[in-house]
């Protein structure tokens, strides 16, 4: 049997789960958040913050897309199977470590902190700019993790 179509697939099914979360919070979350008053932004983001870094569907999702992703890419060279689906996969991969893992550890982390540092009752001055940063950063995640499931699935659609 071989590996490669079924490690294509769950690792389409994984950057799509992602996907789907991320996108989640940008569609159903951030007009919530821009609605509310400091006090009720930093109350919510810190039990969002804190339960998503609890999250195993979060976790699964960003590291199991990569390894999964990479073991793809370890089977193709080893197979010597260097085709288009090898590139897309190797594309697909670079697209979600840096736009979805690189973003979450190296941006969103650090403004995650920031906030949990933050008494709800009485949130700094500048908080509406935290509250956009944090936009921001969600919809480059969001781009970086989309384009690596439309890479891995057309991978799988060629392959």
């Amino acid at each position: 049997m071989n590996l490669i179509p079924v490690l294509l697939a769950l690792a389409t099914l994984t950057s799509g789960i992602f996907t789907g979360l991320i996108f989640t919070m940008l569609d159903v979350m951030q007009p919530i958040l821009n609605q509310q008053s400091g006090a009720e932004y930093t109350a919510l983001m810190q039990n969002i913050i804190s339960s998503g870094r609890r999250s195993r569907v979060v976790l699964v999702s960003l590291l199991g897309t990569i390894l999964i992703a990479l073991a793809a890419l370890v089977l193709m060279v080893s197979q010597n199977q260097i085709k288009l689906a090898f590139w897309l996969t190797l594309a697909g991969w670079l697209a979600f470590v840096v736009g979805a893992l690189g973003i979450s550890r190296f941006a969103a982390e650090p403004l995650y902190d920031v906030i949990m540092g933050w008494k709800p009752s009485a949130p700094p001055a500048d908080w509406p700019q935290y509250r956009q940063r944090w936009y921001q950063l969600n919809l480059m995640r969001g781009t970086g993790a989309l384009a690596a499931f439309v890479l891995f699935l057309v991978a799988l659609l060629v392959r």
